[in-house]
């Protein structure tokens, strides 16, 4: 199962624990390309993990920002692969300072917070900050 949550133009895709053999399967249904197609969040699949990732559907998904809710560093993790496919988004840390950031993990930057929807001007917006 994919989730993807849409919102006043902000898209998040909850991937789960799929593998490249369901990346297959879910590539071939009608509709999955149109809506995971440039995503705003990507929660990594598997955790962060090698074998949740696979480069030609991640790079289709074309996160602005990929977000591993892991723990502690393992040999598997892919963190650095994520980094490469994501687009970069300004995420804010708890002292208000903000950096371009291409991938956020909950071991290293805490709890992870994204605010979106439309603002009182009538735009739609993302806000993500970190807990550290």
């Amino acid at each position: 199962m994919v989730a993807v949550f849409s919102f006043e133009g902000i898209d998040i895709i909850v991937p789960g624990d799929n593998e490249p053999p369901s990346w297959n399967e879910l590539k071939e249904m009608d509709g999955f390309n149109d809506c995971t197609k440039d995503v705003d969040i990507l929660l990594a699949p598997h955790h962060g993990r090698k074998s949740g990732f696979d480069n030609d559907t991640m790079k289709h998904f074309n996160p602005r920002l990929t977000v591993v809710s892991d723990g502690a560093y393992c040999d598997t993790s892919a963190t650095s692969r994520y980094s490469d496919i994501s687009r970069g988004w300004t995420v804010y840390k708890s002292d208000g300072t903000g950096e371009k950031r291409y991938c956020l993990s909950t071991r290293n930057d805490g709890v992870i917070t994204a605010s979106f929807g439309k603002g009182s001007d009538g735009n739609p917006f993302l806000h993500v900050k970190t807990g550290k």
